[in-house]
């Protein structure tokens, strides 16, 4: 199968694109950086998901696309709530027009457990109400919203994942990209010898999940003959846990800082429907990654 994934390049995108050539199918990047830096046998084309005519011929010959590309830091968003949905809805309609267009068989949407925002129970399930927090929420949620009506518009299969907080950058530990989540930041801190900065008591929880676990969610969910029809479903560890025991782990010592924009004091996902519908599970233990990165 060939699969076309926007913002390739990018974290989850690269180890998605080597996963899928591993296990046989062909990968093409589509996005704005200059190239994939990687595998030779990954095919690059350089589109931006605002331009559709671009993606139509990024998309020609490709049996699915994986959606990744967005405009995806909160506080970029609240400060440029305009170009967050002009490229998170906008251009995730785009895609799904380009591939329509391209005879693209389907689409696989990558949405974020910040829709939840704070909600009463645990763990998060795909049919509670969302709580849209700040912009990111909202642009990922309209995001979504397309995606669930598409099929019903259209002759095209898709199926959005929502992804809780995923960790697992060794470039963003190393301080050579920005870090996507708390773990990192901890150890980039803990590596340069600087106070570990948990906002408030530490107290938020988080579930997070390994960048390689994501990966191998998104193959399944291209291979699986029982999605398509515009499902949510969870991408997470189905754990939860704390900042404060994160920055124990990777110790160091710690400082109090303010919190910076409104998100979920904790996460939790109901991973059920994952392992209904796509056959997946998480394998990678976030206790036993951490102290692999310290030793």
């Amino acid at each position: 199968m060939k699969v076309a994934i926007t913002g390739g390049s990018g974290f989850i995108g690269s180890v998605l694109a080597e996963e899928l050539l591993r296990t046989g199918h062909k990968v093409r990047v589509v996005d704005l950086s200059r190239g994939f830096v990687g595998n030779k046998k990954i095919e690059y084309k350089r589109a931006d998901i605002c331009a559709q005519d671009r993606l139509k011929n990024s998309f020609k010959d490709v049996d699915c696309v994986v959606h990744l590309a967005a405009y995806s830091k909160i506080r970029n968003c609240i400060k440029n709530p305009e170009l967050a949905f002009r490229i998170n809805v906008g251009g995730t309609l785009n895609v799904l027009l380009s591939a329509k267009a391209c005879g693209v068989r389907r689409v696989i949407y990558a949405s974020s457990s910040s829709v939840y925002g704070n909600q009463a129970s645990f763990p998060f399930r795909e049919d509670m109400p969302v709580r849209l927090l700040n912009p990111y929420a909202s642009t990922k949620f309209g995001g979504e919203q397309i995606c669930r009506e598409f099929p019903k518009w259209c002759s095209i299969e898709v199926v959005a994942l929502r992804l809780f907080n995923v960790y697992g950058s060794d470039d963003a530990i190393l301080g050579n990209v920005d870090c996507p989540s708390v773990v990192e930041i901890f150890l980039k801190q803990k590596k340069l010898g600087q106070k570990l900065t948990v906002i408030g008591d530490g107290g938020q929880k988080r579930d997070l999940v390994h960048v390689s676990d994501v990966a191998a969610a998104f193959k399944a969910a291209i291979e699986s003959k029982l999605v398509g029809r515009g499902e949510i479903i969870n991408v997470g560890s189905g754990v939860s846990h704390s900042v404060a025991e994160i920055a124990k782990l990777v110790s160091g010592g710690a400082v109090e800082i303010a919190g910076r924009y409104e998100e979920a004091y904790e996460t939790l996902a109901d991973i059920s429907r994952a392992k209904k519908l796509l056959k997946w599970k998480p394998k990678q233990d976030l206790k036993k990654w951490i102290v692999s990165q310290i030793r």
